[in-house]
Parts: C-alpha cells; sequence; structure tokens
C-alpha cells in the first residue's frame, strides 16, 4: 500500500488474484497499518529505503518465498522498484 496506508485497503482484489492460482501474501510496511512500528534513525534516501527493503526481504527469506512477482501502490511501488534495484540477482519481474 501507500504511505500511511494499510494491506486491508486492497482486501477486495485479493479474491480475484488468488482465484489466478497465485499465492497472495500482503504485506504492511513497517509502521504502516497492522505492524509494527520499529525506531526509525534513518538520516539519508539510501538509509529510508533500507529501513523499508531490507525488512521485506528479511521477511521474504523467513517465509521461503524463492519466486515471486512484487506489487505495489503509491510509496509501496517505490520501494518495490528500490528493492528490485537493490538485488538484481534475485528472480523477479
Amino acid at each position: 500500500p501507500g504511505y500511511a496506508a494499510g494491506s486491508l485497503f486492497f482486501f477486495r482484489q485479493l479474491r480475484p488474484l488468488a482465484a489466478l492460482g497465485c499465492d497472495v501474501w500482503v504485506v504492511d510496511l513497517l509502521g504502516h497499518g497492522m505492524s509494527s512500528r520499529p525506531r526509525f534513525e534513518g538520516r539519508t534516501r539510501e538509509e529510508g529505503e533500507a529501513f523499508y527493503t531490507d525488512a521485506l526481504e528479511a521477511w521474504r527469506r523467513a517465509e521461503g518465498i524463492q519466486s515471486y512477482c512484487l506489487v505495489g501502490h503509491s510509496f509501496g511501488g517505490y520501494l518495490a522498484s528500490c528493492w528490485a534495484l537493490a538485488a538484481p540477482q534475485a528472480e523477479h519481474s
């Protein structure tokens, strides 16, 4: 979701996506929706991006997700792009 939004904003899109045979995970950004709110101490753009993308990557690894399409809206789309650029060796589209 976008800045300050939560994943439940998109609940109506989840069933149609799952009906296509996709596993669908909806993740709230740190400090948004129902996620935890760790202290943010970033001072640069890069540190701000890493705050979110590192957490997303840690979640993906913990879940054992290997192949996926990462989709984001607004700020979430920006972070999805940052994550894809930071992980060029990962299989993503």
